[in-house]
Parts: structure tokens; sequence; C-alpha cells
């Protein structure tokens, strides 16, 4: 009951008809061209049907004409019959041998007229025949009566005339009166029939024109909407894809154009789909990429902008932990004297666990930083839970700590550190995360670096500045306790050998000379290294 019932549910079957139509596969010209051939043959079957119609109407036409003329033949012979009936009576009784002679005549021709009759039905041919046998008969006892008379034998005559011809006489007009009857009474059933048949053909005629024009409609509708249905989903999902919604299919029962054009869009939107993904990706990678260069540009900025090596580090750490999606991270610093690591910078870290790391001493045979120094490569502990941690992994993995990357800082022929950050969860870390932190890790070299030469400066400083003081100082004894002296042996000479003091032999002034020359070159040597 159910299943008839949404059988005949017409929205039911307009539907299984419009989805039976889109499914046929066949172009969308094709289908449309069917269409207009199935409405043409539809107009040519109800032309047919009219055509056929109108034959009936014109056989039934042409059966009325034929009626009304066997009306008018049978009529017209009781006519004459009538008017034959009434001359044989008026030449019988008036005894005119003319009168007889044509009154024969005329009967003898009116045979004739009776067997060239066209218009004879089946049903009258035995009347008719009565008719003909009966004119006969009349024919004959008139001939008889005529030649009694003629004979003179009057008596005889009359009494055949009243024994024969006058009941011959009533039964044609009888006769002749029953195929007036019959003929009119085929004449009104005809036109019964024809009514009849032309209501019936309207009928047919109406109902092939109402069909035809239900059966166009229906068409129209079906195939225009096995067309609009589909054309719509498309439609809507061309805004859905406008939207950025990628994600839905639009689903299309057509196997023609429609269905070619749906099954594009689904193409097109997933590969739209892949590229929105793939936008996406790249877009959050140059995201990160940006944020990396922000914080590689802190870093820098940092590392150029300060010589204070421990905010230069804690900047570091920090911006290693952000960018690489972890929880916590340490820069240890290697002493290459005690051989051993020690935190220098650290972030997201409580003060009791820095403080339990520090007192660890962490060296080349720990397993996480010092593999990383040997390898001189980053190495990474997917989780610390497996195989048996050291216990400076102990300590992390007891404060909550899953995994952990280390990376080494190192200069070409030295290692100066390691760069480790701690993550709660388990996993393996990115590739991308180890270049970045391999990045960080290089600045924090750089870091250390300017530090240790920064310090190296420092001292140099000093050692400059004991120098410059060891030199002034140098100087000043040269210029007092050398040049100073020196002016005056040269003044004393000079007085003496200007005689000041008297004069002086000969051998002496040659003597003061001489010393007066040495203290002169002396003192220009002297000059010329305090210039230096």
């Amino acid at each position: 009951m159910t299943f008839s019932a949404s059988w005949m549910n017409p929205n039911n079957i307009t539907n299984r008809l419009v989805g039976w139509v889109a499914r046929l596969p066949a172009r969308v010209q094709t289908k449309l061209l069917i269409a207009f051939l199935s409405i043409v043959g539809l107009l040519i079957v109800l032309g047919a049907v009219g055509l056929q119609v109108l034959s009936g109407v014109n056989d039934q036409t042409n059966e009325l004409i034929k009626l009304q003329r066997r009306i008018a033949a049978y009529r017209q012979v009781q006519h004459d019959t009538t008017n034959q009936l009434y001359s044989i009576s008026t030449a019988l009784l008036l005894q005119d041998d003319r009168m007889l002679d044509a009154a024969l005549r005329q009967l003898n021709q009116f045979g004739y007229d009776l067997d060239r009759m066209e218009f004879v039905a089946e049903s009258e041919v035995q009347v008719l025949g009565q008719v003909r046998q009966e004119y006969d008969q009349f024919t004959a006892d008139v001939t008889q009566v005529v030649e009694l008379f003629r004979a003179g034998r009057t008596e005889e005559a009359r009494t055949v005339q009243q024994a024969e011809i006058m009941p011959s006489a009533d039964r044609l007009e009888r006769l002749t009166n029953q195929l007036v009857n019959t003929a009119e009474a085929d004449m009104v059933a005809a036109i019964e029939t024809t009514e009849g048949a032309y209501g019936t053909s309207r009928l047919i005629v109406v109902s092939f024109a109402v069909g035809s024009i239900l059966l166009a409609l229906g068409l129209g509708y079906i195939i225009s909407w096995s067309l609009i249905e589909p054309v719509k989903k498309i439609e809507t999902r061309l805004r859905q894809i406008a939207a950025g919604d990628f994600a839905q299919q639009v689903a299309v029962a057509n196997r023609d154009e429609l269905g070619v054009l749906a099954g594009n869009v689904n193409q097109t939107s997933e590969q739209l789909g892949r590229l929105y993904q793939e936008v996406q990706a790249r877009t959050a990678e140059l995201a990160r990429s940006v944020d990396e260069l922000e914080a590689l540009g802190e870093v820098s900025k940092a590392v150029n902008s300060t010589l204070d090596l421990d905010t230069v580090l804690q900047t570091i750490v920090a911006k290693a932990v952000q960018l690489s999606d972890t929880d916590a991270g340490t820069i240890y610093v290697f002493s290459s004297t005690r051989q051993q690591f020690r935190p220098r910078a650290t972030y997201g870290m409580s003060d009791e666990l820095i403080a339990a790391i520090s007192d660890q001493a962490i060296g080349l045979n720990d397993p996480g930083i010092g593999d990383a120094a040997r390898r001189r490569a980053p190495v990474q502990v997917p989780d610390l839970s497996e195989g048996t941690p050291s216990p400076a992994q102990k300590i992390v993995l007891d404060a909550g700590y899953r995994s952990v990357l280390v990376v080494p800082l190192l200069r070409p022929n030295k290692l100066v550190g390691a760069l480790v950050v701690r993550r709660r969860k388990s996993g393996e870390f990115d590739q991308q995360i180890v270049h970045l932190l391999e990045t960080f890790a290089a600045q924090s070299v750089l870091a250390i670096q300017n530090a240790k030469l920064f310090r190296e400066i420092e001292e140099k400083g000093r050692e400059l500045e004991a120098a410059s003081r060891h030199k002034s100082q140098f100087l000043a004894n040269m210029s007092h306790e050398l040049r100073t002296p020196l002016n005056s042996v040269l003044g004393f000479t000079e007085l003496l050998v200007d005689g000041i003091y008297g004069e002086l032999p000969d051998r002496a002034k040659t003597t003061v000379a001489r010393v007066q020359a040495n203290g002169r070159h002396l003192l220009g040597l002297i000059n010329d290294v305090l210039d230096l």
C-alpha cells in the first residue's frame, strides 16, 4: 500500500522521469531533438487521427447522401406508381384505346427504370423484387383487361379488374410505401449513427489533442528540469567554491554535457582545494619563515647591540623554544678545562629544575649532550621513558618532559657548548626544526665568540694601558734622567770652549770639543728615541 501510494505520487513519478531522462547517455542536443521529434510525431499522429475522423465523417456524409438519393428515388417510384395507377384507372374507366396504350407503355418503361435503380440496399432488394413482380403481374393483368375490353368482353374485363388489378394496385402502393419507409428509417438510423460517430470522433480528437498537449508539456517539463536542476546544482557548487568551500562535491545524474561539466567542476574543485592546501601550507611556512627571520633578526640585533653574553643567550634560547613549539630550553657552555657542560641560559624551566640540572656533572660521555658533541651533529631522543636515561635525563623526565633535541655549539676546531630544547610530548622532531635550531646554535656560537673576543679585547686594552703607562714613564725618564743632564754637560762644555772660565790649553780644547761633539750626537739619538 505504501509502495503504491509512493509510486502514484505525481512528484515521485516526475522525479523518476526527470532522473531517467538525466541518466540517458545522450547529448543535450540529442535529448532536445528527441523531444522535438516526439512533439512533431504527436502532431503527426494528431493530424492522422484528425484525417481518419474526417474520412469517417466524409464516409458517413456520403452514406447520408446515398440514403437521401435512395429516399428520393423511392419517393419518385412511389409518385410514379401512384400516377400510373391513376392513369390506368382512368384509362380503364374511360376505355380509351390511346390512353390504355400510353398507360401500358409507361408500365413497361417503368419496369425498365426499376431494373436500372442504383441506390438499393441489401435489405430492400427483396421488397424491390416484390415491386418488380407486382409490376409485372399488374402489367399482365392490365394487358389482359385491355384485350378483354377490345374484344367486347366488358363484364369479364371488369371482373378481372376488380379481382386482380385493384388488389395488385393496393399491393404496389403498399410496397412502394414500404420502400420509402425503410429508406427513411435507414436515414434516421444513419443520422443517429453519424451523430454518434461525430461525437466519438470529436472525443477522440479532443483526447488526442489534450494528450498531445499534456505529453508535450510533460516532455518539456521533464527535459527542462533534467537540464535546469543540474545547472542549479553546478551554480550552487560554483558559489561554494567562490566562497572557499572546496570539500563538497556536486552530484549530477546526467550522462550528457552537464554531467561532464559537473565532473569538471568537481575536478576543478579538488584541484583548487589541493592548491588551497598548498597555499595555506606555503602561507604558514612563509609566516613561520617570517617569524624565524624576525626572531633571527632580534637575535642578531641582540648579538650586535650588546656584549652581555647572558642577555644574548637568554634571547636565543627563548626564541628557539618559541619557534620550535617546545616547552623549555637550555644553552650549555663547554669548559675545556674541566671537560664539562654547565647551563648558562634557560627558558621555560622552574628554579628547582634549573638548580637540579646545574648540580649534575654533564661530560662528553653523557648519552644526550655528550653524543651530540662527539658526533658534531644534532641528536634527539623521541621518548625519554624508553631505555635507561642518564641522571640528567631522569631529572628532566621526572619534571614531565618526554622528548629532547640537542644541537651542539661548534667552531671549526673547537666545541663551544650545546643548545637543548625539551618537549612534554613524545615523538620525532621535524627536520625543519632541527635546521632552525642549528641556526640558533650558530648564533649562540657567534655570541659566545663575540663575548670571548670582547674579554680578550678588554685584556689587551688593560695590557695596552700598562704599556702606555710604561712608555710614559720611559719618556719621562729619558727626558729627565738623560736629556737634562746631557744638555747641562753640553752647556758647560760650550762655556769652557768660549773661555768663560779662562783659556784652556790646546790639548784640553781638543778634548772638550770632542766631548761636545759626542754629547750633541747623543742628544740627537735621545731626541730620535723620544720622537719614536
